[in-house]
């Protein structure tokens, strides 16, 4: 419903569907944000010895976020500030506004890429499943990619025209969503079948399994809403409040798998250990062992040695 023109100028439409929506995302994202730079604190404080590439990934992260949040910063600008009381303005979009997208995508393929990477290393390096799952995450950057660079070669940002591209914005949507089932449900699987006889080791794998669904859970579900969003509400930004939010829960989900190490070993105890491929030493009450248990953490662990020790009957692991 729209509300008397003032003036002489054109009448305002009902905001709260479409400008909204945007708003209360761009209030939202802010926040996440907030935990982006919180969860990255944390990382540095408590990083240990991890590869320099890691934390050059999580420096990446930061400031992938941070140009995420002012581009965001400038829409609410743009429309809010600068374009206050011009009812024409909200009918395009702005540059900065189509430009999240590649942030989106850029955000979810680092994030992804690192979980093929895990995936690769608990799988024994399984070029069968490693090689599909990072076909799916090429196919996602390149379609995240797709739709902004679509937008800005038209001869208008309209919102009208912008709809035309619905085609791309759903394979991005569908792509997305099947990419973070297949790396989340393979990265479950393994975690599960290498369960072993030891109660705090088996606790331990059910604990990572939580993390690897929850983590891709968010994103998944994220992708799906604004799917259905889009397609059901095109004329309104209910799906553009779950697009804000995606490149920040992939980001954050990085940080809290990472963040998150110390807490799961710790979760093993001194029960956490595995008696395949175990050799003893002869004269010795050492025995190193394959820690089966550990390969996940060992993905995207600090490089440190780990063995298994046996005294007077007792299991314990050294990190």
């Amino acid at each position: 419903m729209s509300s008397a023109p003032p003036l002489g100028l054109p009448p305002v439409p009902n905001l709260g569907p479409t400008f909204g929506a945007a708003y209360i995302a761009l209030v939202i994202s802010a926040m996440l944000y907030g935990v982006t730079c919180l969860q990255t604190f944390i990382y540095f404080m408590n990083t240990g010895k991890d590869p320099i590439w890691i934390k050059l990934l999580v420096i990446a992260t930061l400031l992938i976020d941070t140009l995420h949040e002012a581009l965001l910063i400038h829409v609410g600008y743009y429309y809010f500030i600068q374009n206050f009381f011009n009812p024409i303005a909200l009918e395009s979009g702005v540059w900065s506004i189509i430009s999240h997208m590649f942030i989106n995508g850029t955000a979810a393929f680092l994030v992804e890429s690192f979980m093929v990477w895990r995936l690769y290393q608990l799988s024994n390096h399984n070029y069968l499943l490693t090689i599909p799952a990072m076909i799916l995450v090429m196919a996602h950057l390149g379609v995240d990619y797709a739709w902004p660079v679509q937008a800005f070669l038209g001869p208008d940002l309209s919102f009208t025209r912008i709809k035309s591209l619905t085609p791309t914005a759903v394979s991005g949507f569908v792509i997305g969503s099947v990419t973070d089932v297949y790396i989340s449900g393979t990265l479950a699987y393994f975690l599960w079948s290498s369960r072993t006889g030891f109660k705090r080791s088996n606790d331990m794998i059910y604990r990572l399994i939580q993390y690897v669904i929850t983590t891709g859970l968010l994103t998944t579900v994220d992708n799906i809403i604004s799917l259905a969003l889009y397609v059901a509400r095109p004329d309104d930004f209910y799906y553009m409040f779950f697009s804000f939010m995606m490149a920040k829960l992939y980001i954050n989900s990085l940080l809290a798998t990472l963040n998150s190490r110390r807490s799961i070993r710790e979760a093993g105890g001194t029960e956490m250990i595995s008696m395949s491929g175990s050799q003893s030493v002869p004269g010795s009450t050492t025995m190193r062992v394959h820690v089966s248990t550990m390969k996940f953490s060992d993905s995207f662990k600090e490089p440190d040695k780990v063995e298994g020790s046996m005294q007077n009957g007792k299991s314990s692991l050294v990190y």
